[in-house]
């Protein structure tokens, strides 16, 4: 039959389609057959494809390992032990944490011998790797006298000078206007009103407290020996020059006003005044000077649980303001010094001095969180802050101070013969003298330089 071309595109226009001739589909039929045998027929080819070139990859040894281990980390540093002086810092340098990092990752072995800060000066030499006081001015000393170009030293922890005290003497302050709370943290705000007390001899019964006797006065270590004494008598130089920090010149008006806060039996180290100021009591001891950290590392010491709740509930803090840094430096004199020097510096160390001993970390990518120690007054920050006199200034402090006349040296000999005890701890109670001299005789190992026992408590004889 024909098909009429213009009949045919009439019925397009129209809508209309014409039904295909059976010859026509089944040429379509046989298209599409042909289409789907040859994408079998390629698809396969390529599966084989795939597969023999993974197979080839494998071979040729570009596959996964069929035993894999792990990429090799950064080469251990080689072992070595660093000897060195210390003022203070015992527990710290015990602390099973810190000496397993020590150890491990940097590895250090560190023995060390303890030695006053002041002291110190005399004693950071040749054959030492390297040198810690607690004190700023006794390091600054210490690079001048061995040549800044020969050594080298950074500042591994701070401290703020503190005068701990108890919670009716804290009231009396309050109501003299010379302490302020703030939040749960209390102030020296009126420091000179305070010292000035002292000088003129006011009795603590004239301020509110007639269960105390005698004067008012503050309890400091030996500024000839100690790190918080000498700190606390630059702080009160300042005081006493109007709040300007004293020079060469200044400082000879304000000499004969400093002596009456230094007199007495003095304990030689912070810590001993420190703990026992606490066994005492406010009687004995109605105010003392230490530092922040001697505070929190006893709360942190599961020796002296006991007491804890009873330390929270009585004692307090009063940060003054301003007060005086107590800066860490640690002087490097050899390569292995600067080994220690770097790794004391690691954040895991700086967190743990802060978190287990409560020395600020000098490195300020730590952040010092005091919601860590459950002590309430611990400020985020010390804000307030006034420059310790130059070192030469200092020297002339401890020059017209003059040796305490407590007998007790604190040399650190190299035998392992017991330290002579002090003469105020020979006027403890019987059971607080033993304790003194059970610590004395613990701390035998780091004073001869032994490198201490990881297992062992930690020692708290820290400055």
């Amino acid at each position: 039959m024909t098909v009429d071309a213009s009949t045919d595109e009439a019925d397009k226009a129209n809508g209309k389609m014409r039904p295909r001739s059976a010859s026509a589909r089944v040429g379509t039929d046989g298209a599409k057959a042909r289409r789907r045998e040859n994408a079998r027929k390629y698809g396969g080819l390529a599966i084989l494809l795939v597969v023999a070139l993974i197979v080839g990859g494998w071979e040729l040894g570009l596959g996964p390992d069929p035993d894999p281990t792990p990429a090799p980390g950064p080469p251990k540093p080689e072992h070595t032990t660093v000897n060195g002086i210390v003022g203070g810092k015992v527990a710290f340098m015990q602390d099973p944490d810190v000496v397993g990092i020590l150890k491990d990752r940097f590895g250090l072995t560190v023995t060390f011998t303890r030695v006053g800060s002041i002291e110190m000066i005399q004693k950071c030499q040749t054959g030492l790797d390297y040198c810690w006081p607690s004190s700023q001015n006794a390091g600054q000393t210490i690079i001048q006298k061995l040549g800044s170009s020969t050594v080298k030293n950074e500042i591994i922890f701070n401290s703020p000078i503190v005068v701990y005290t108890w919670a009716p003497v804290v009231d009396a302050l309050i109501a003299q206007g010379i302490v302020e709370q703030t939040g749960d943290t209390y102030y020296l705000v009126d420091f000179p009103k305070l010292a000035q007390m002292i000088i003129d001899g006011e009795q603590w019964a004239t301020i509110g407290l007639p269960q105390l006797y005698g004067k008012v006065f503050i309890l400091t270590s030996d500024p000839t020996q100690s790190n918080t004494g000498n700190s606390f008598s630059g702080l009160l130089a300042n005081t006493l020059n109007n709040g300007h920090v004293v020079d060469d010149t200044s400082v000879q008006t304000v000499l004969p006003q400093l002596k009456p806060f230094f007199t007495g039996l003095l304990p030689p180290t912070t810590t001993q005044l420190f703990e026992q100021c606490l066994s005492l009591g406010i009687g004995a001891c109605p105010a003392f000077v230490a530092y922040e950290s001697n505070l929190i590392e006893l709360l942190h010491d599961p020796s002296m649980s006991a007491q804890h709740q009873k330390i929270r509930q009585e004692v307090r803090t009063l940060y003054p303001k301003p007060t005086v840094w107590s800066s860490q430096p640690l002087i490097a004199l050899t390569p292995g010094g600067e080994r220690l020097m770097a790794a004391l510096r690691d954040p895991e160390i700086q967190r743990i001095g802060w978190e287990h001993h409560g020395f600020r970390p000098a490195v300020t990518s730590v952040y010092a969180d005091p919601s860590v120690h459950n002590l309430p007054g611990i400020p985020a920050s010390i804000d307030s802050i006034i420059q310790m006199p130059g070192p030469s200034v200092m020297d002339t402090i401890i020059q017209s101070l003059g040796p305490s006349p407590t007998p007790t040296p604190t040399a650190v000999s190299s035998s392992n013969a017991e330290p002579t005890t002090s003469a105020m701890t020979a006027m403890l109670p019987a059971a607080i003298s033993l304790r003194l001299r059970k610590r004395s005789s613990r701390i035998t190992g780091a004073r001869s330089g032994v490198r201490p026992s990881t297992a062992a408590r930690p020692d708290k004889d820290r400055r």
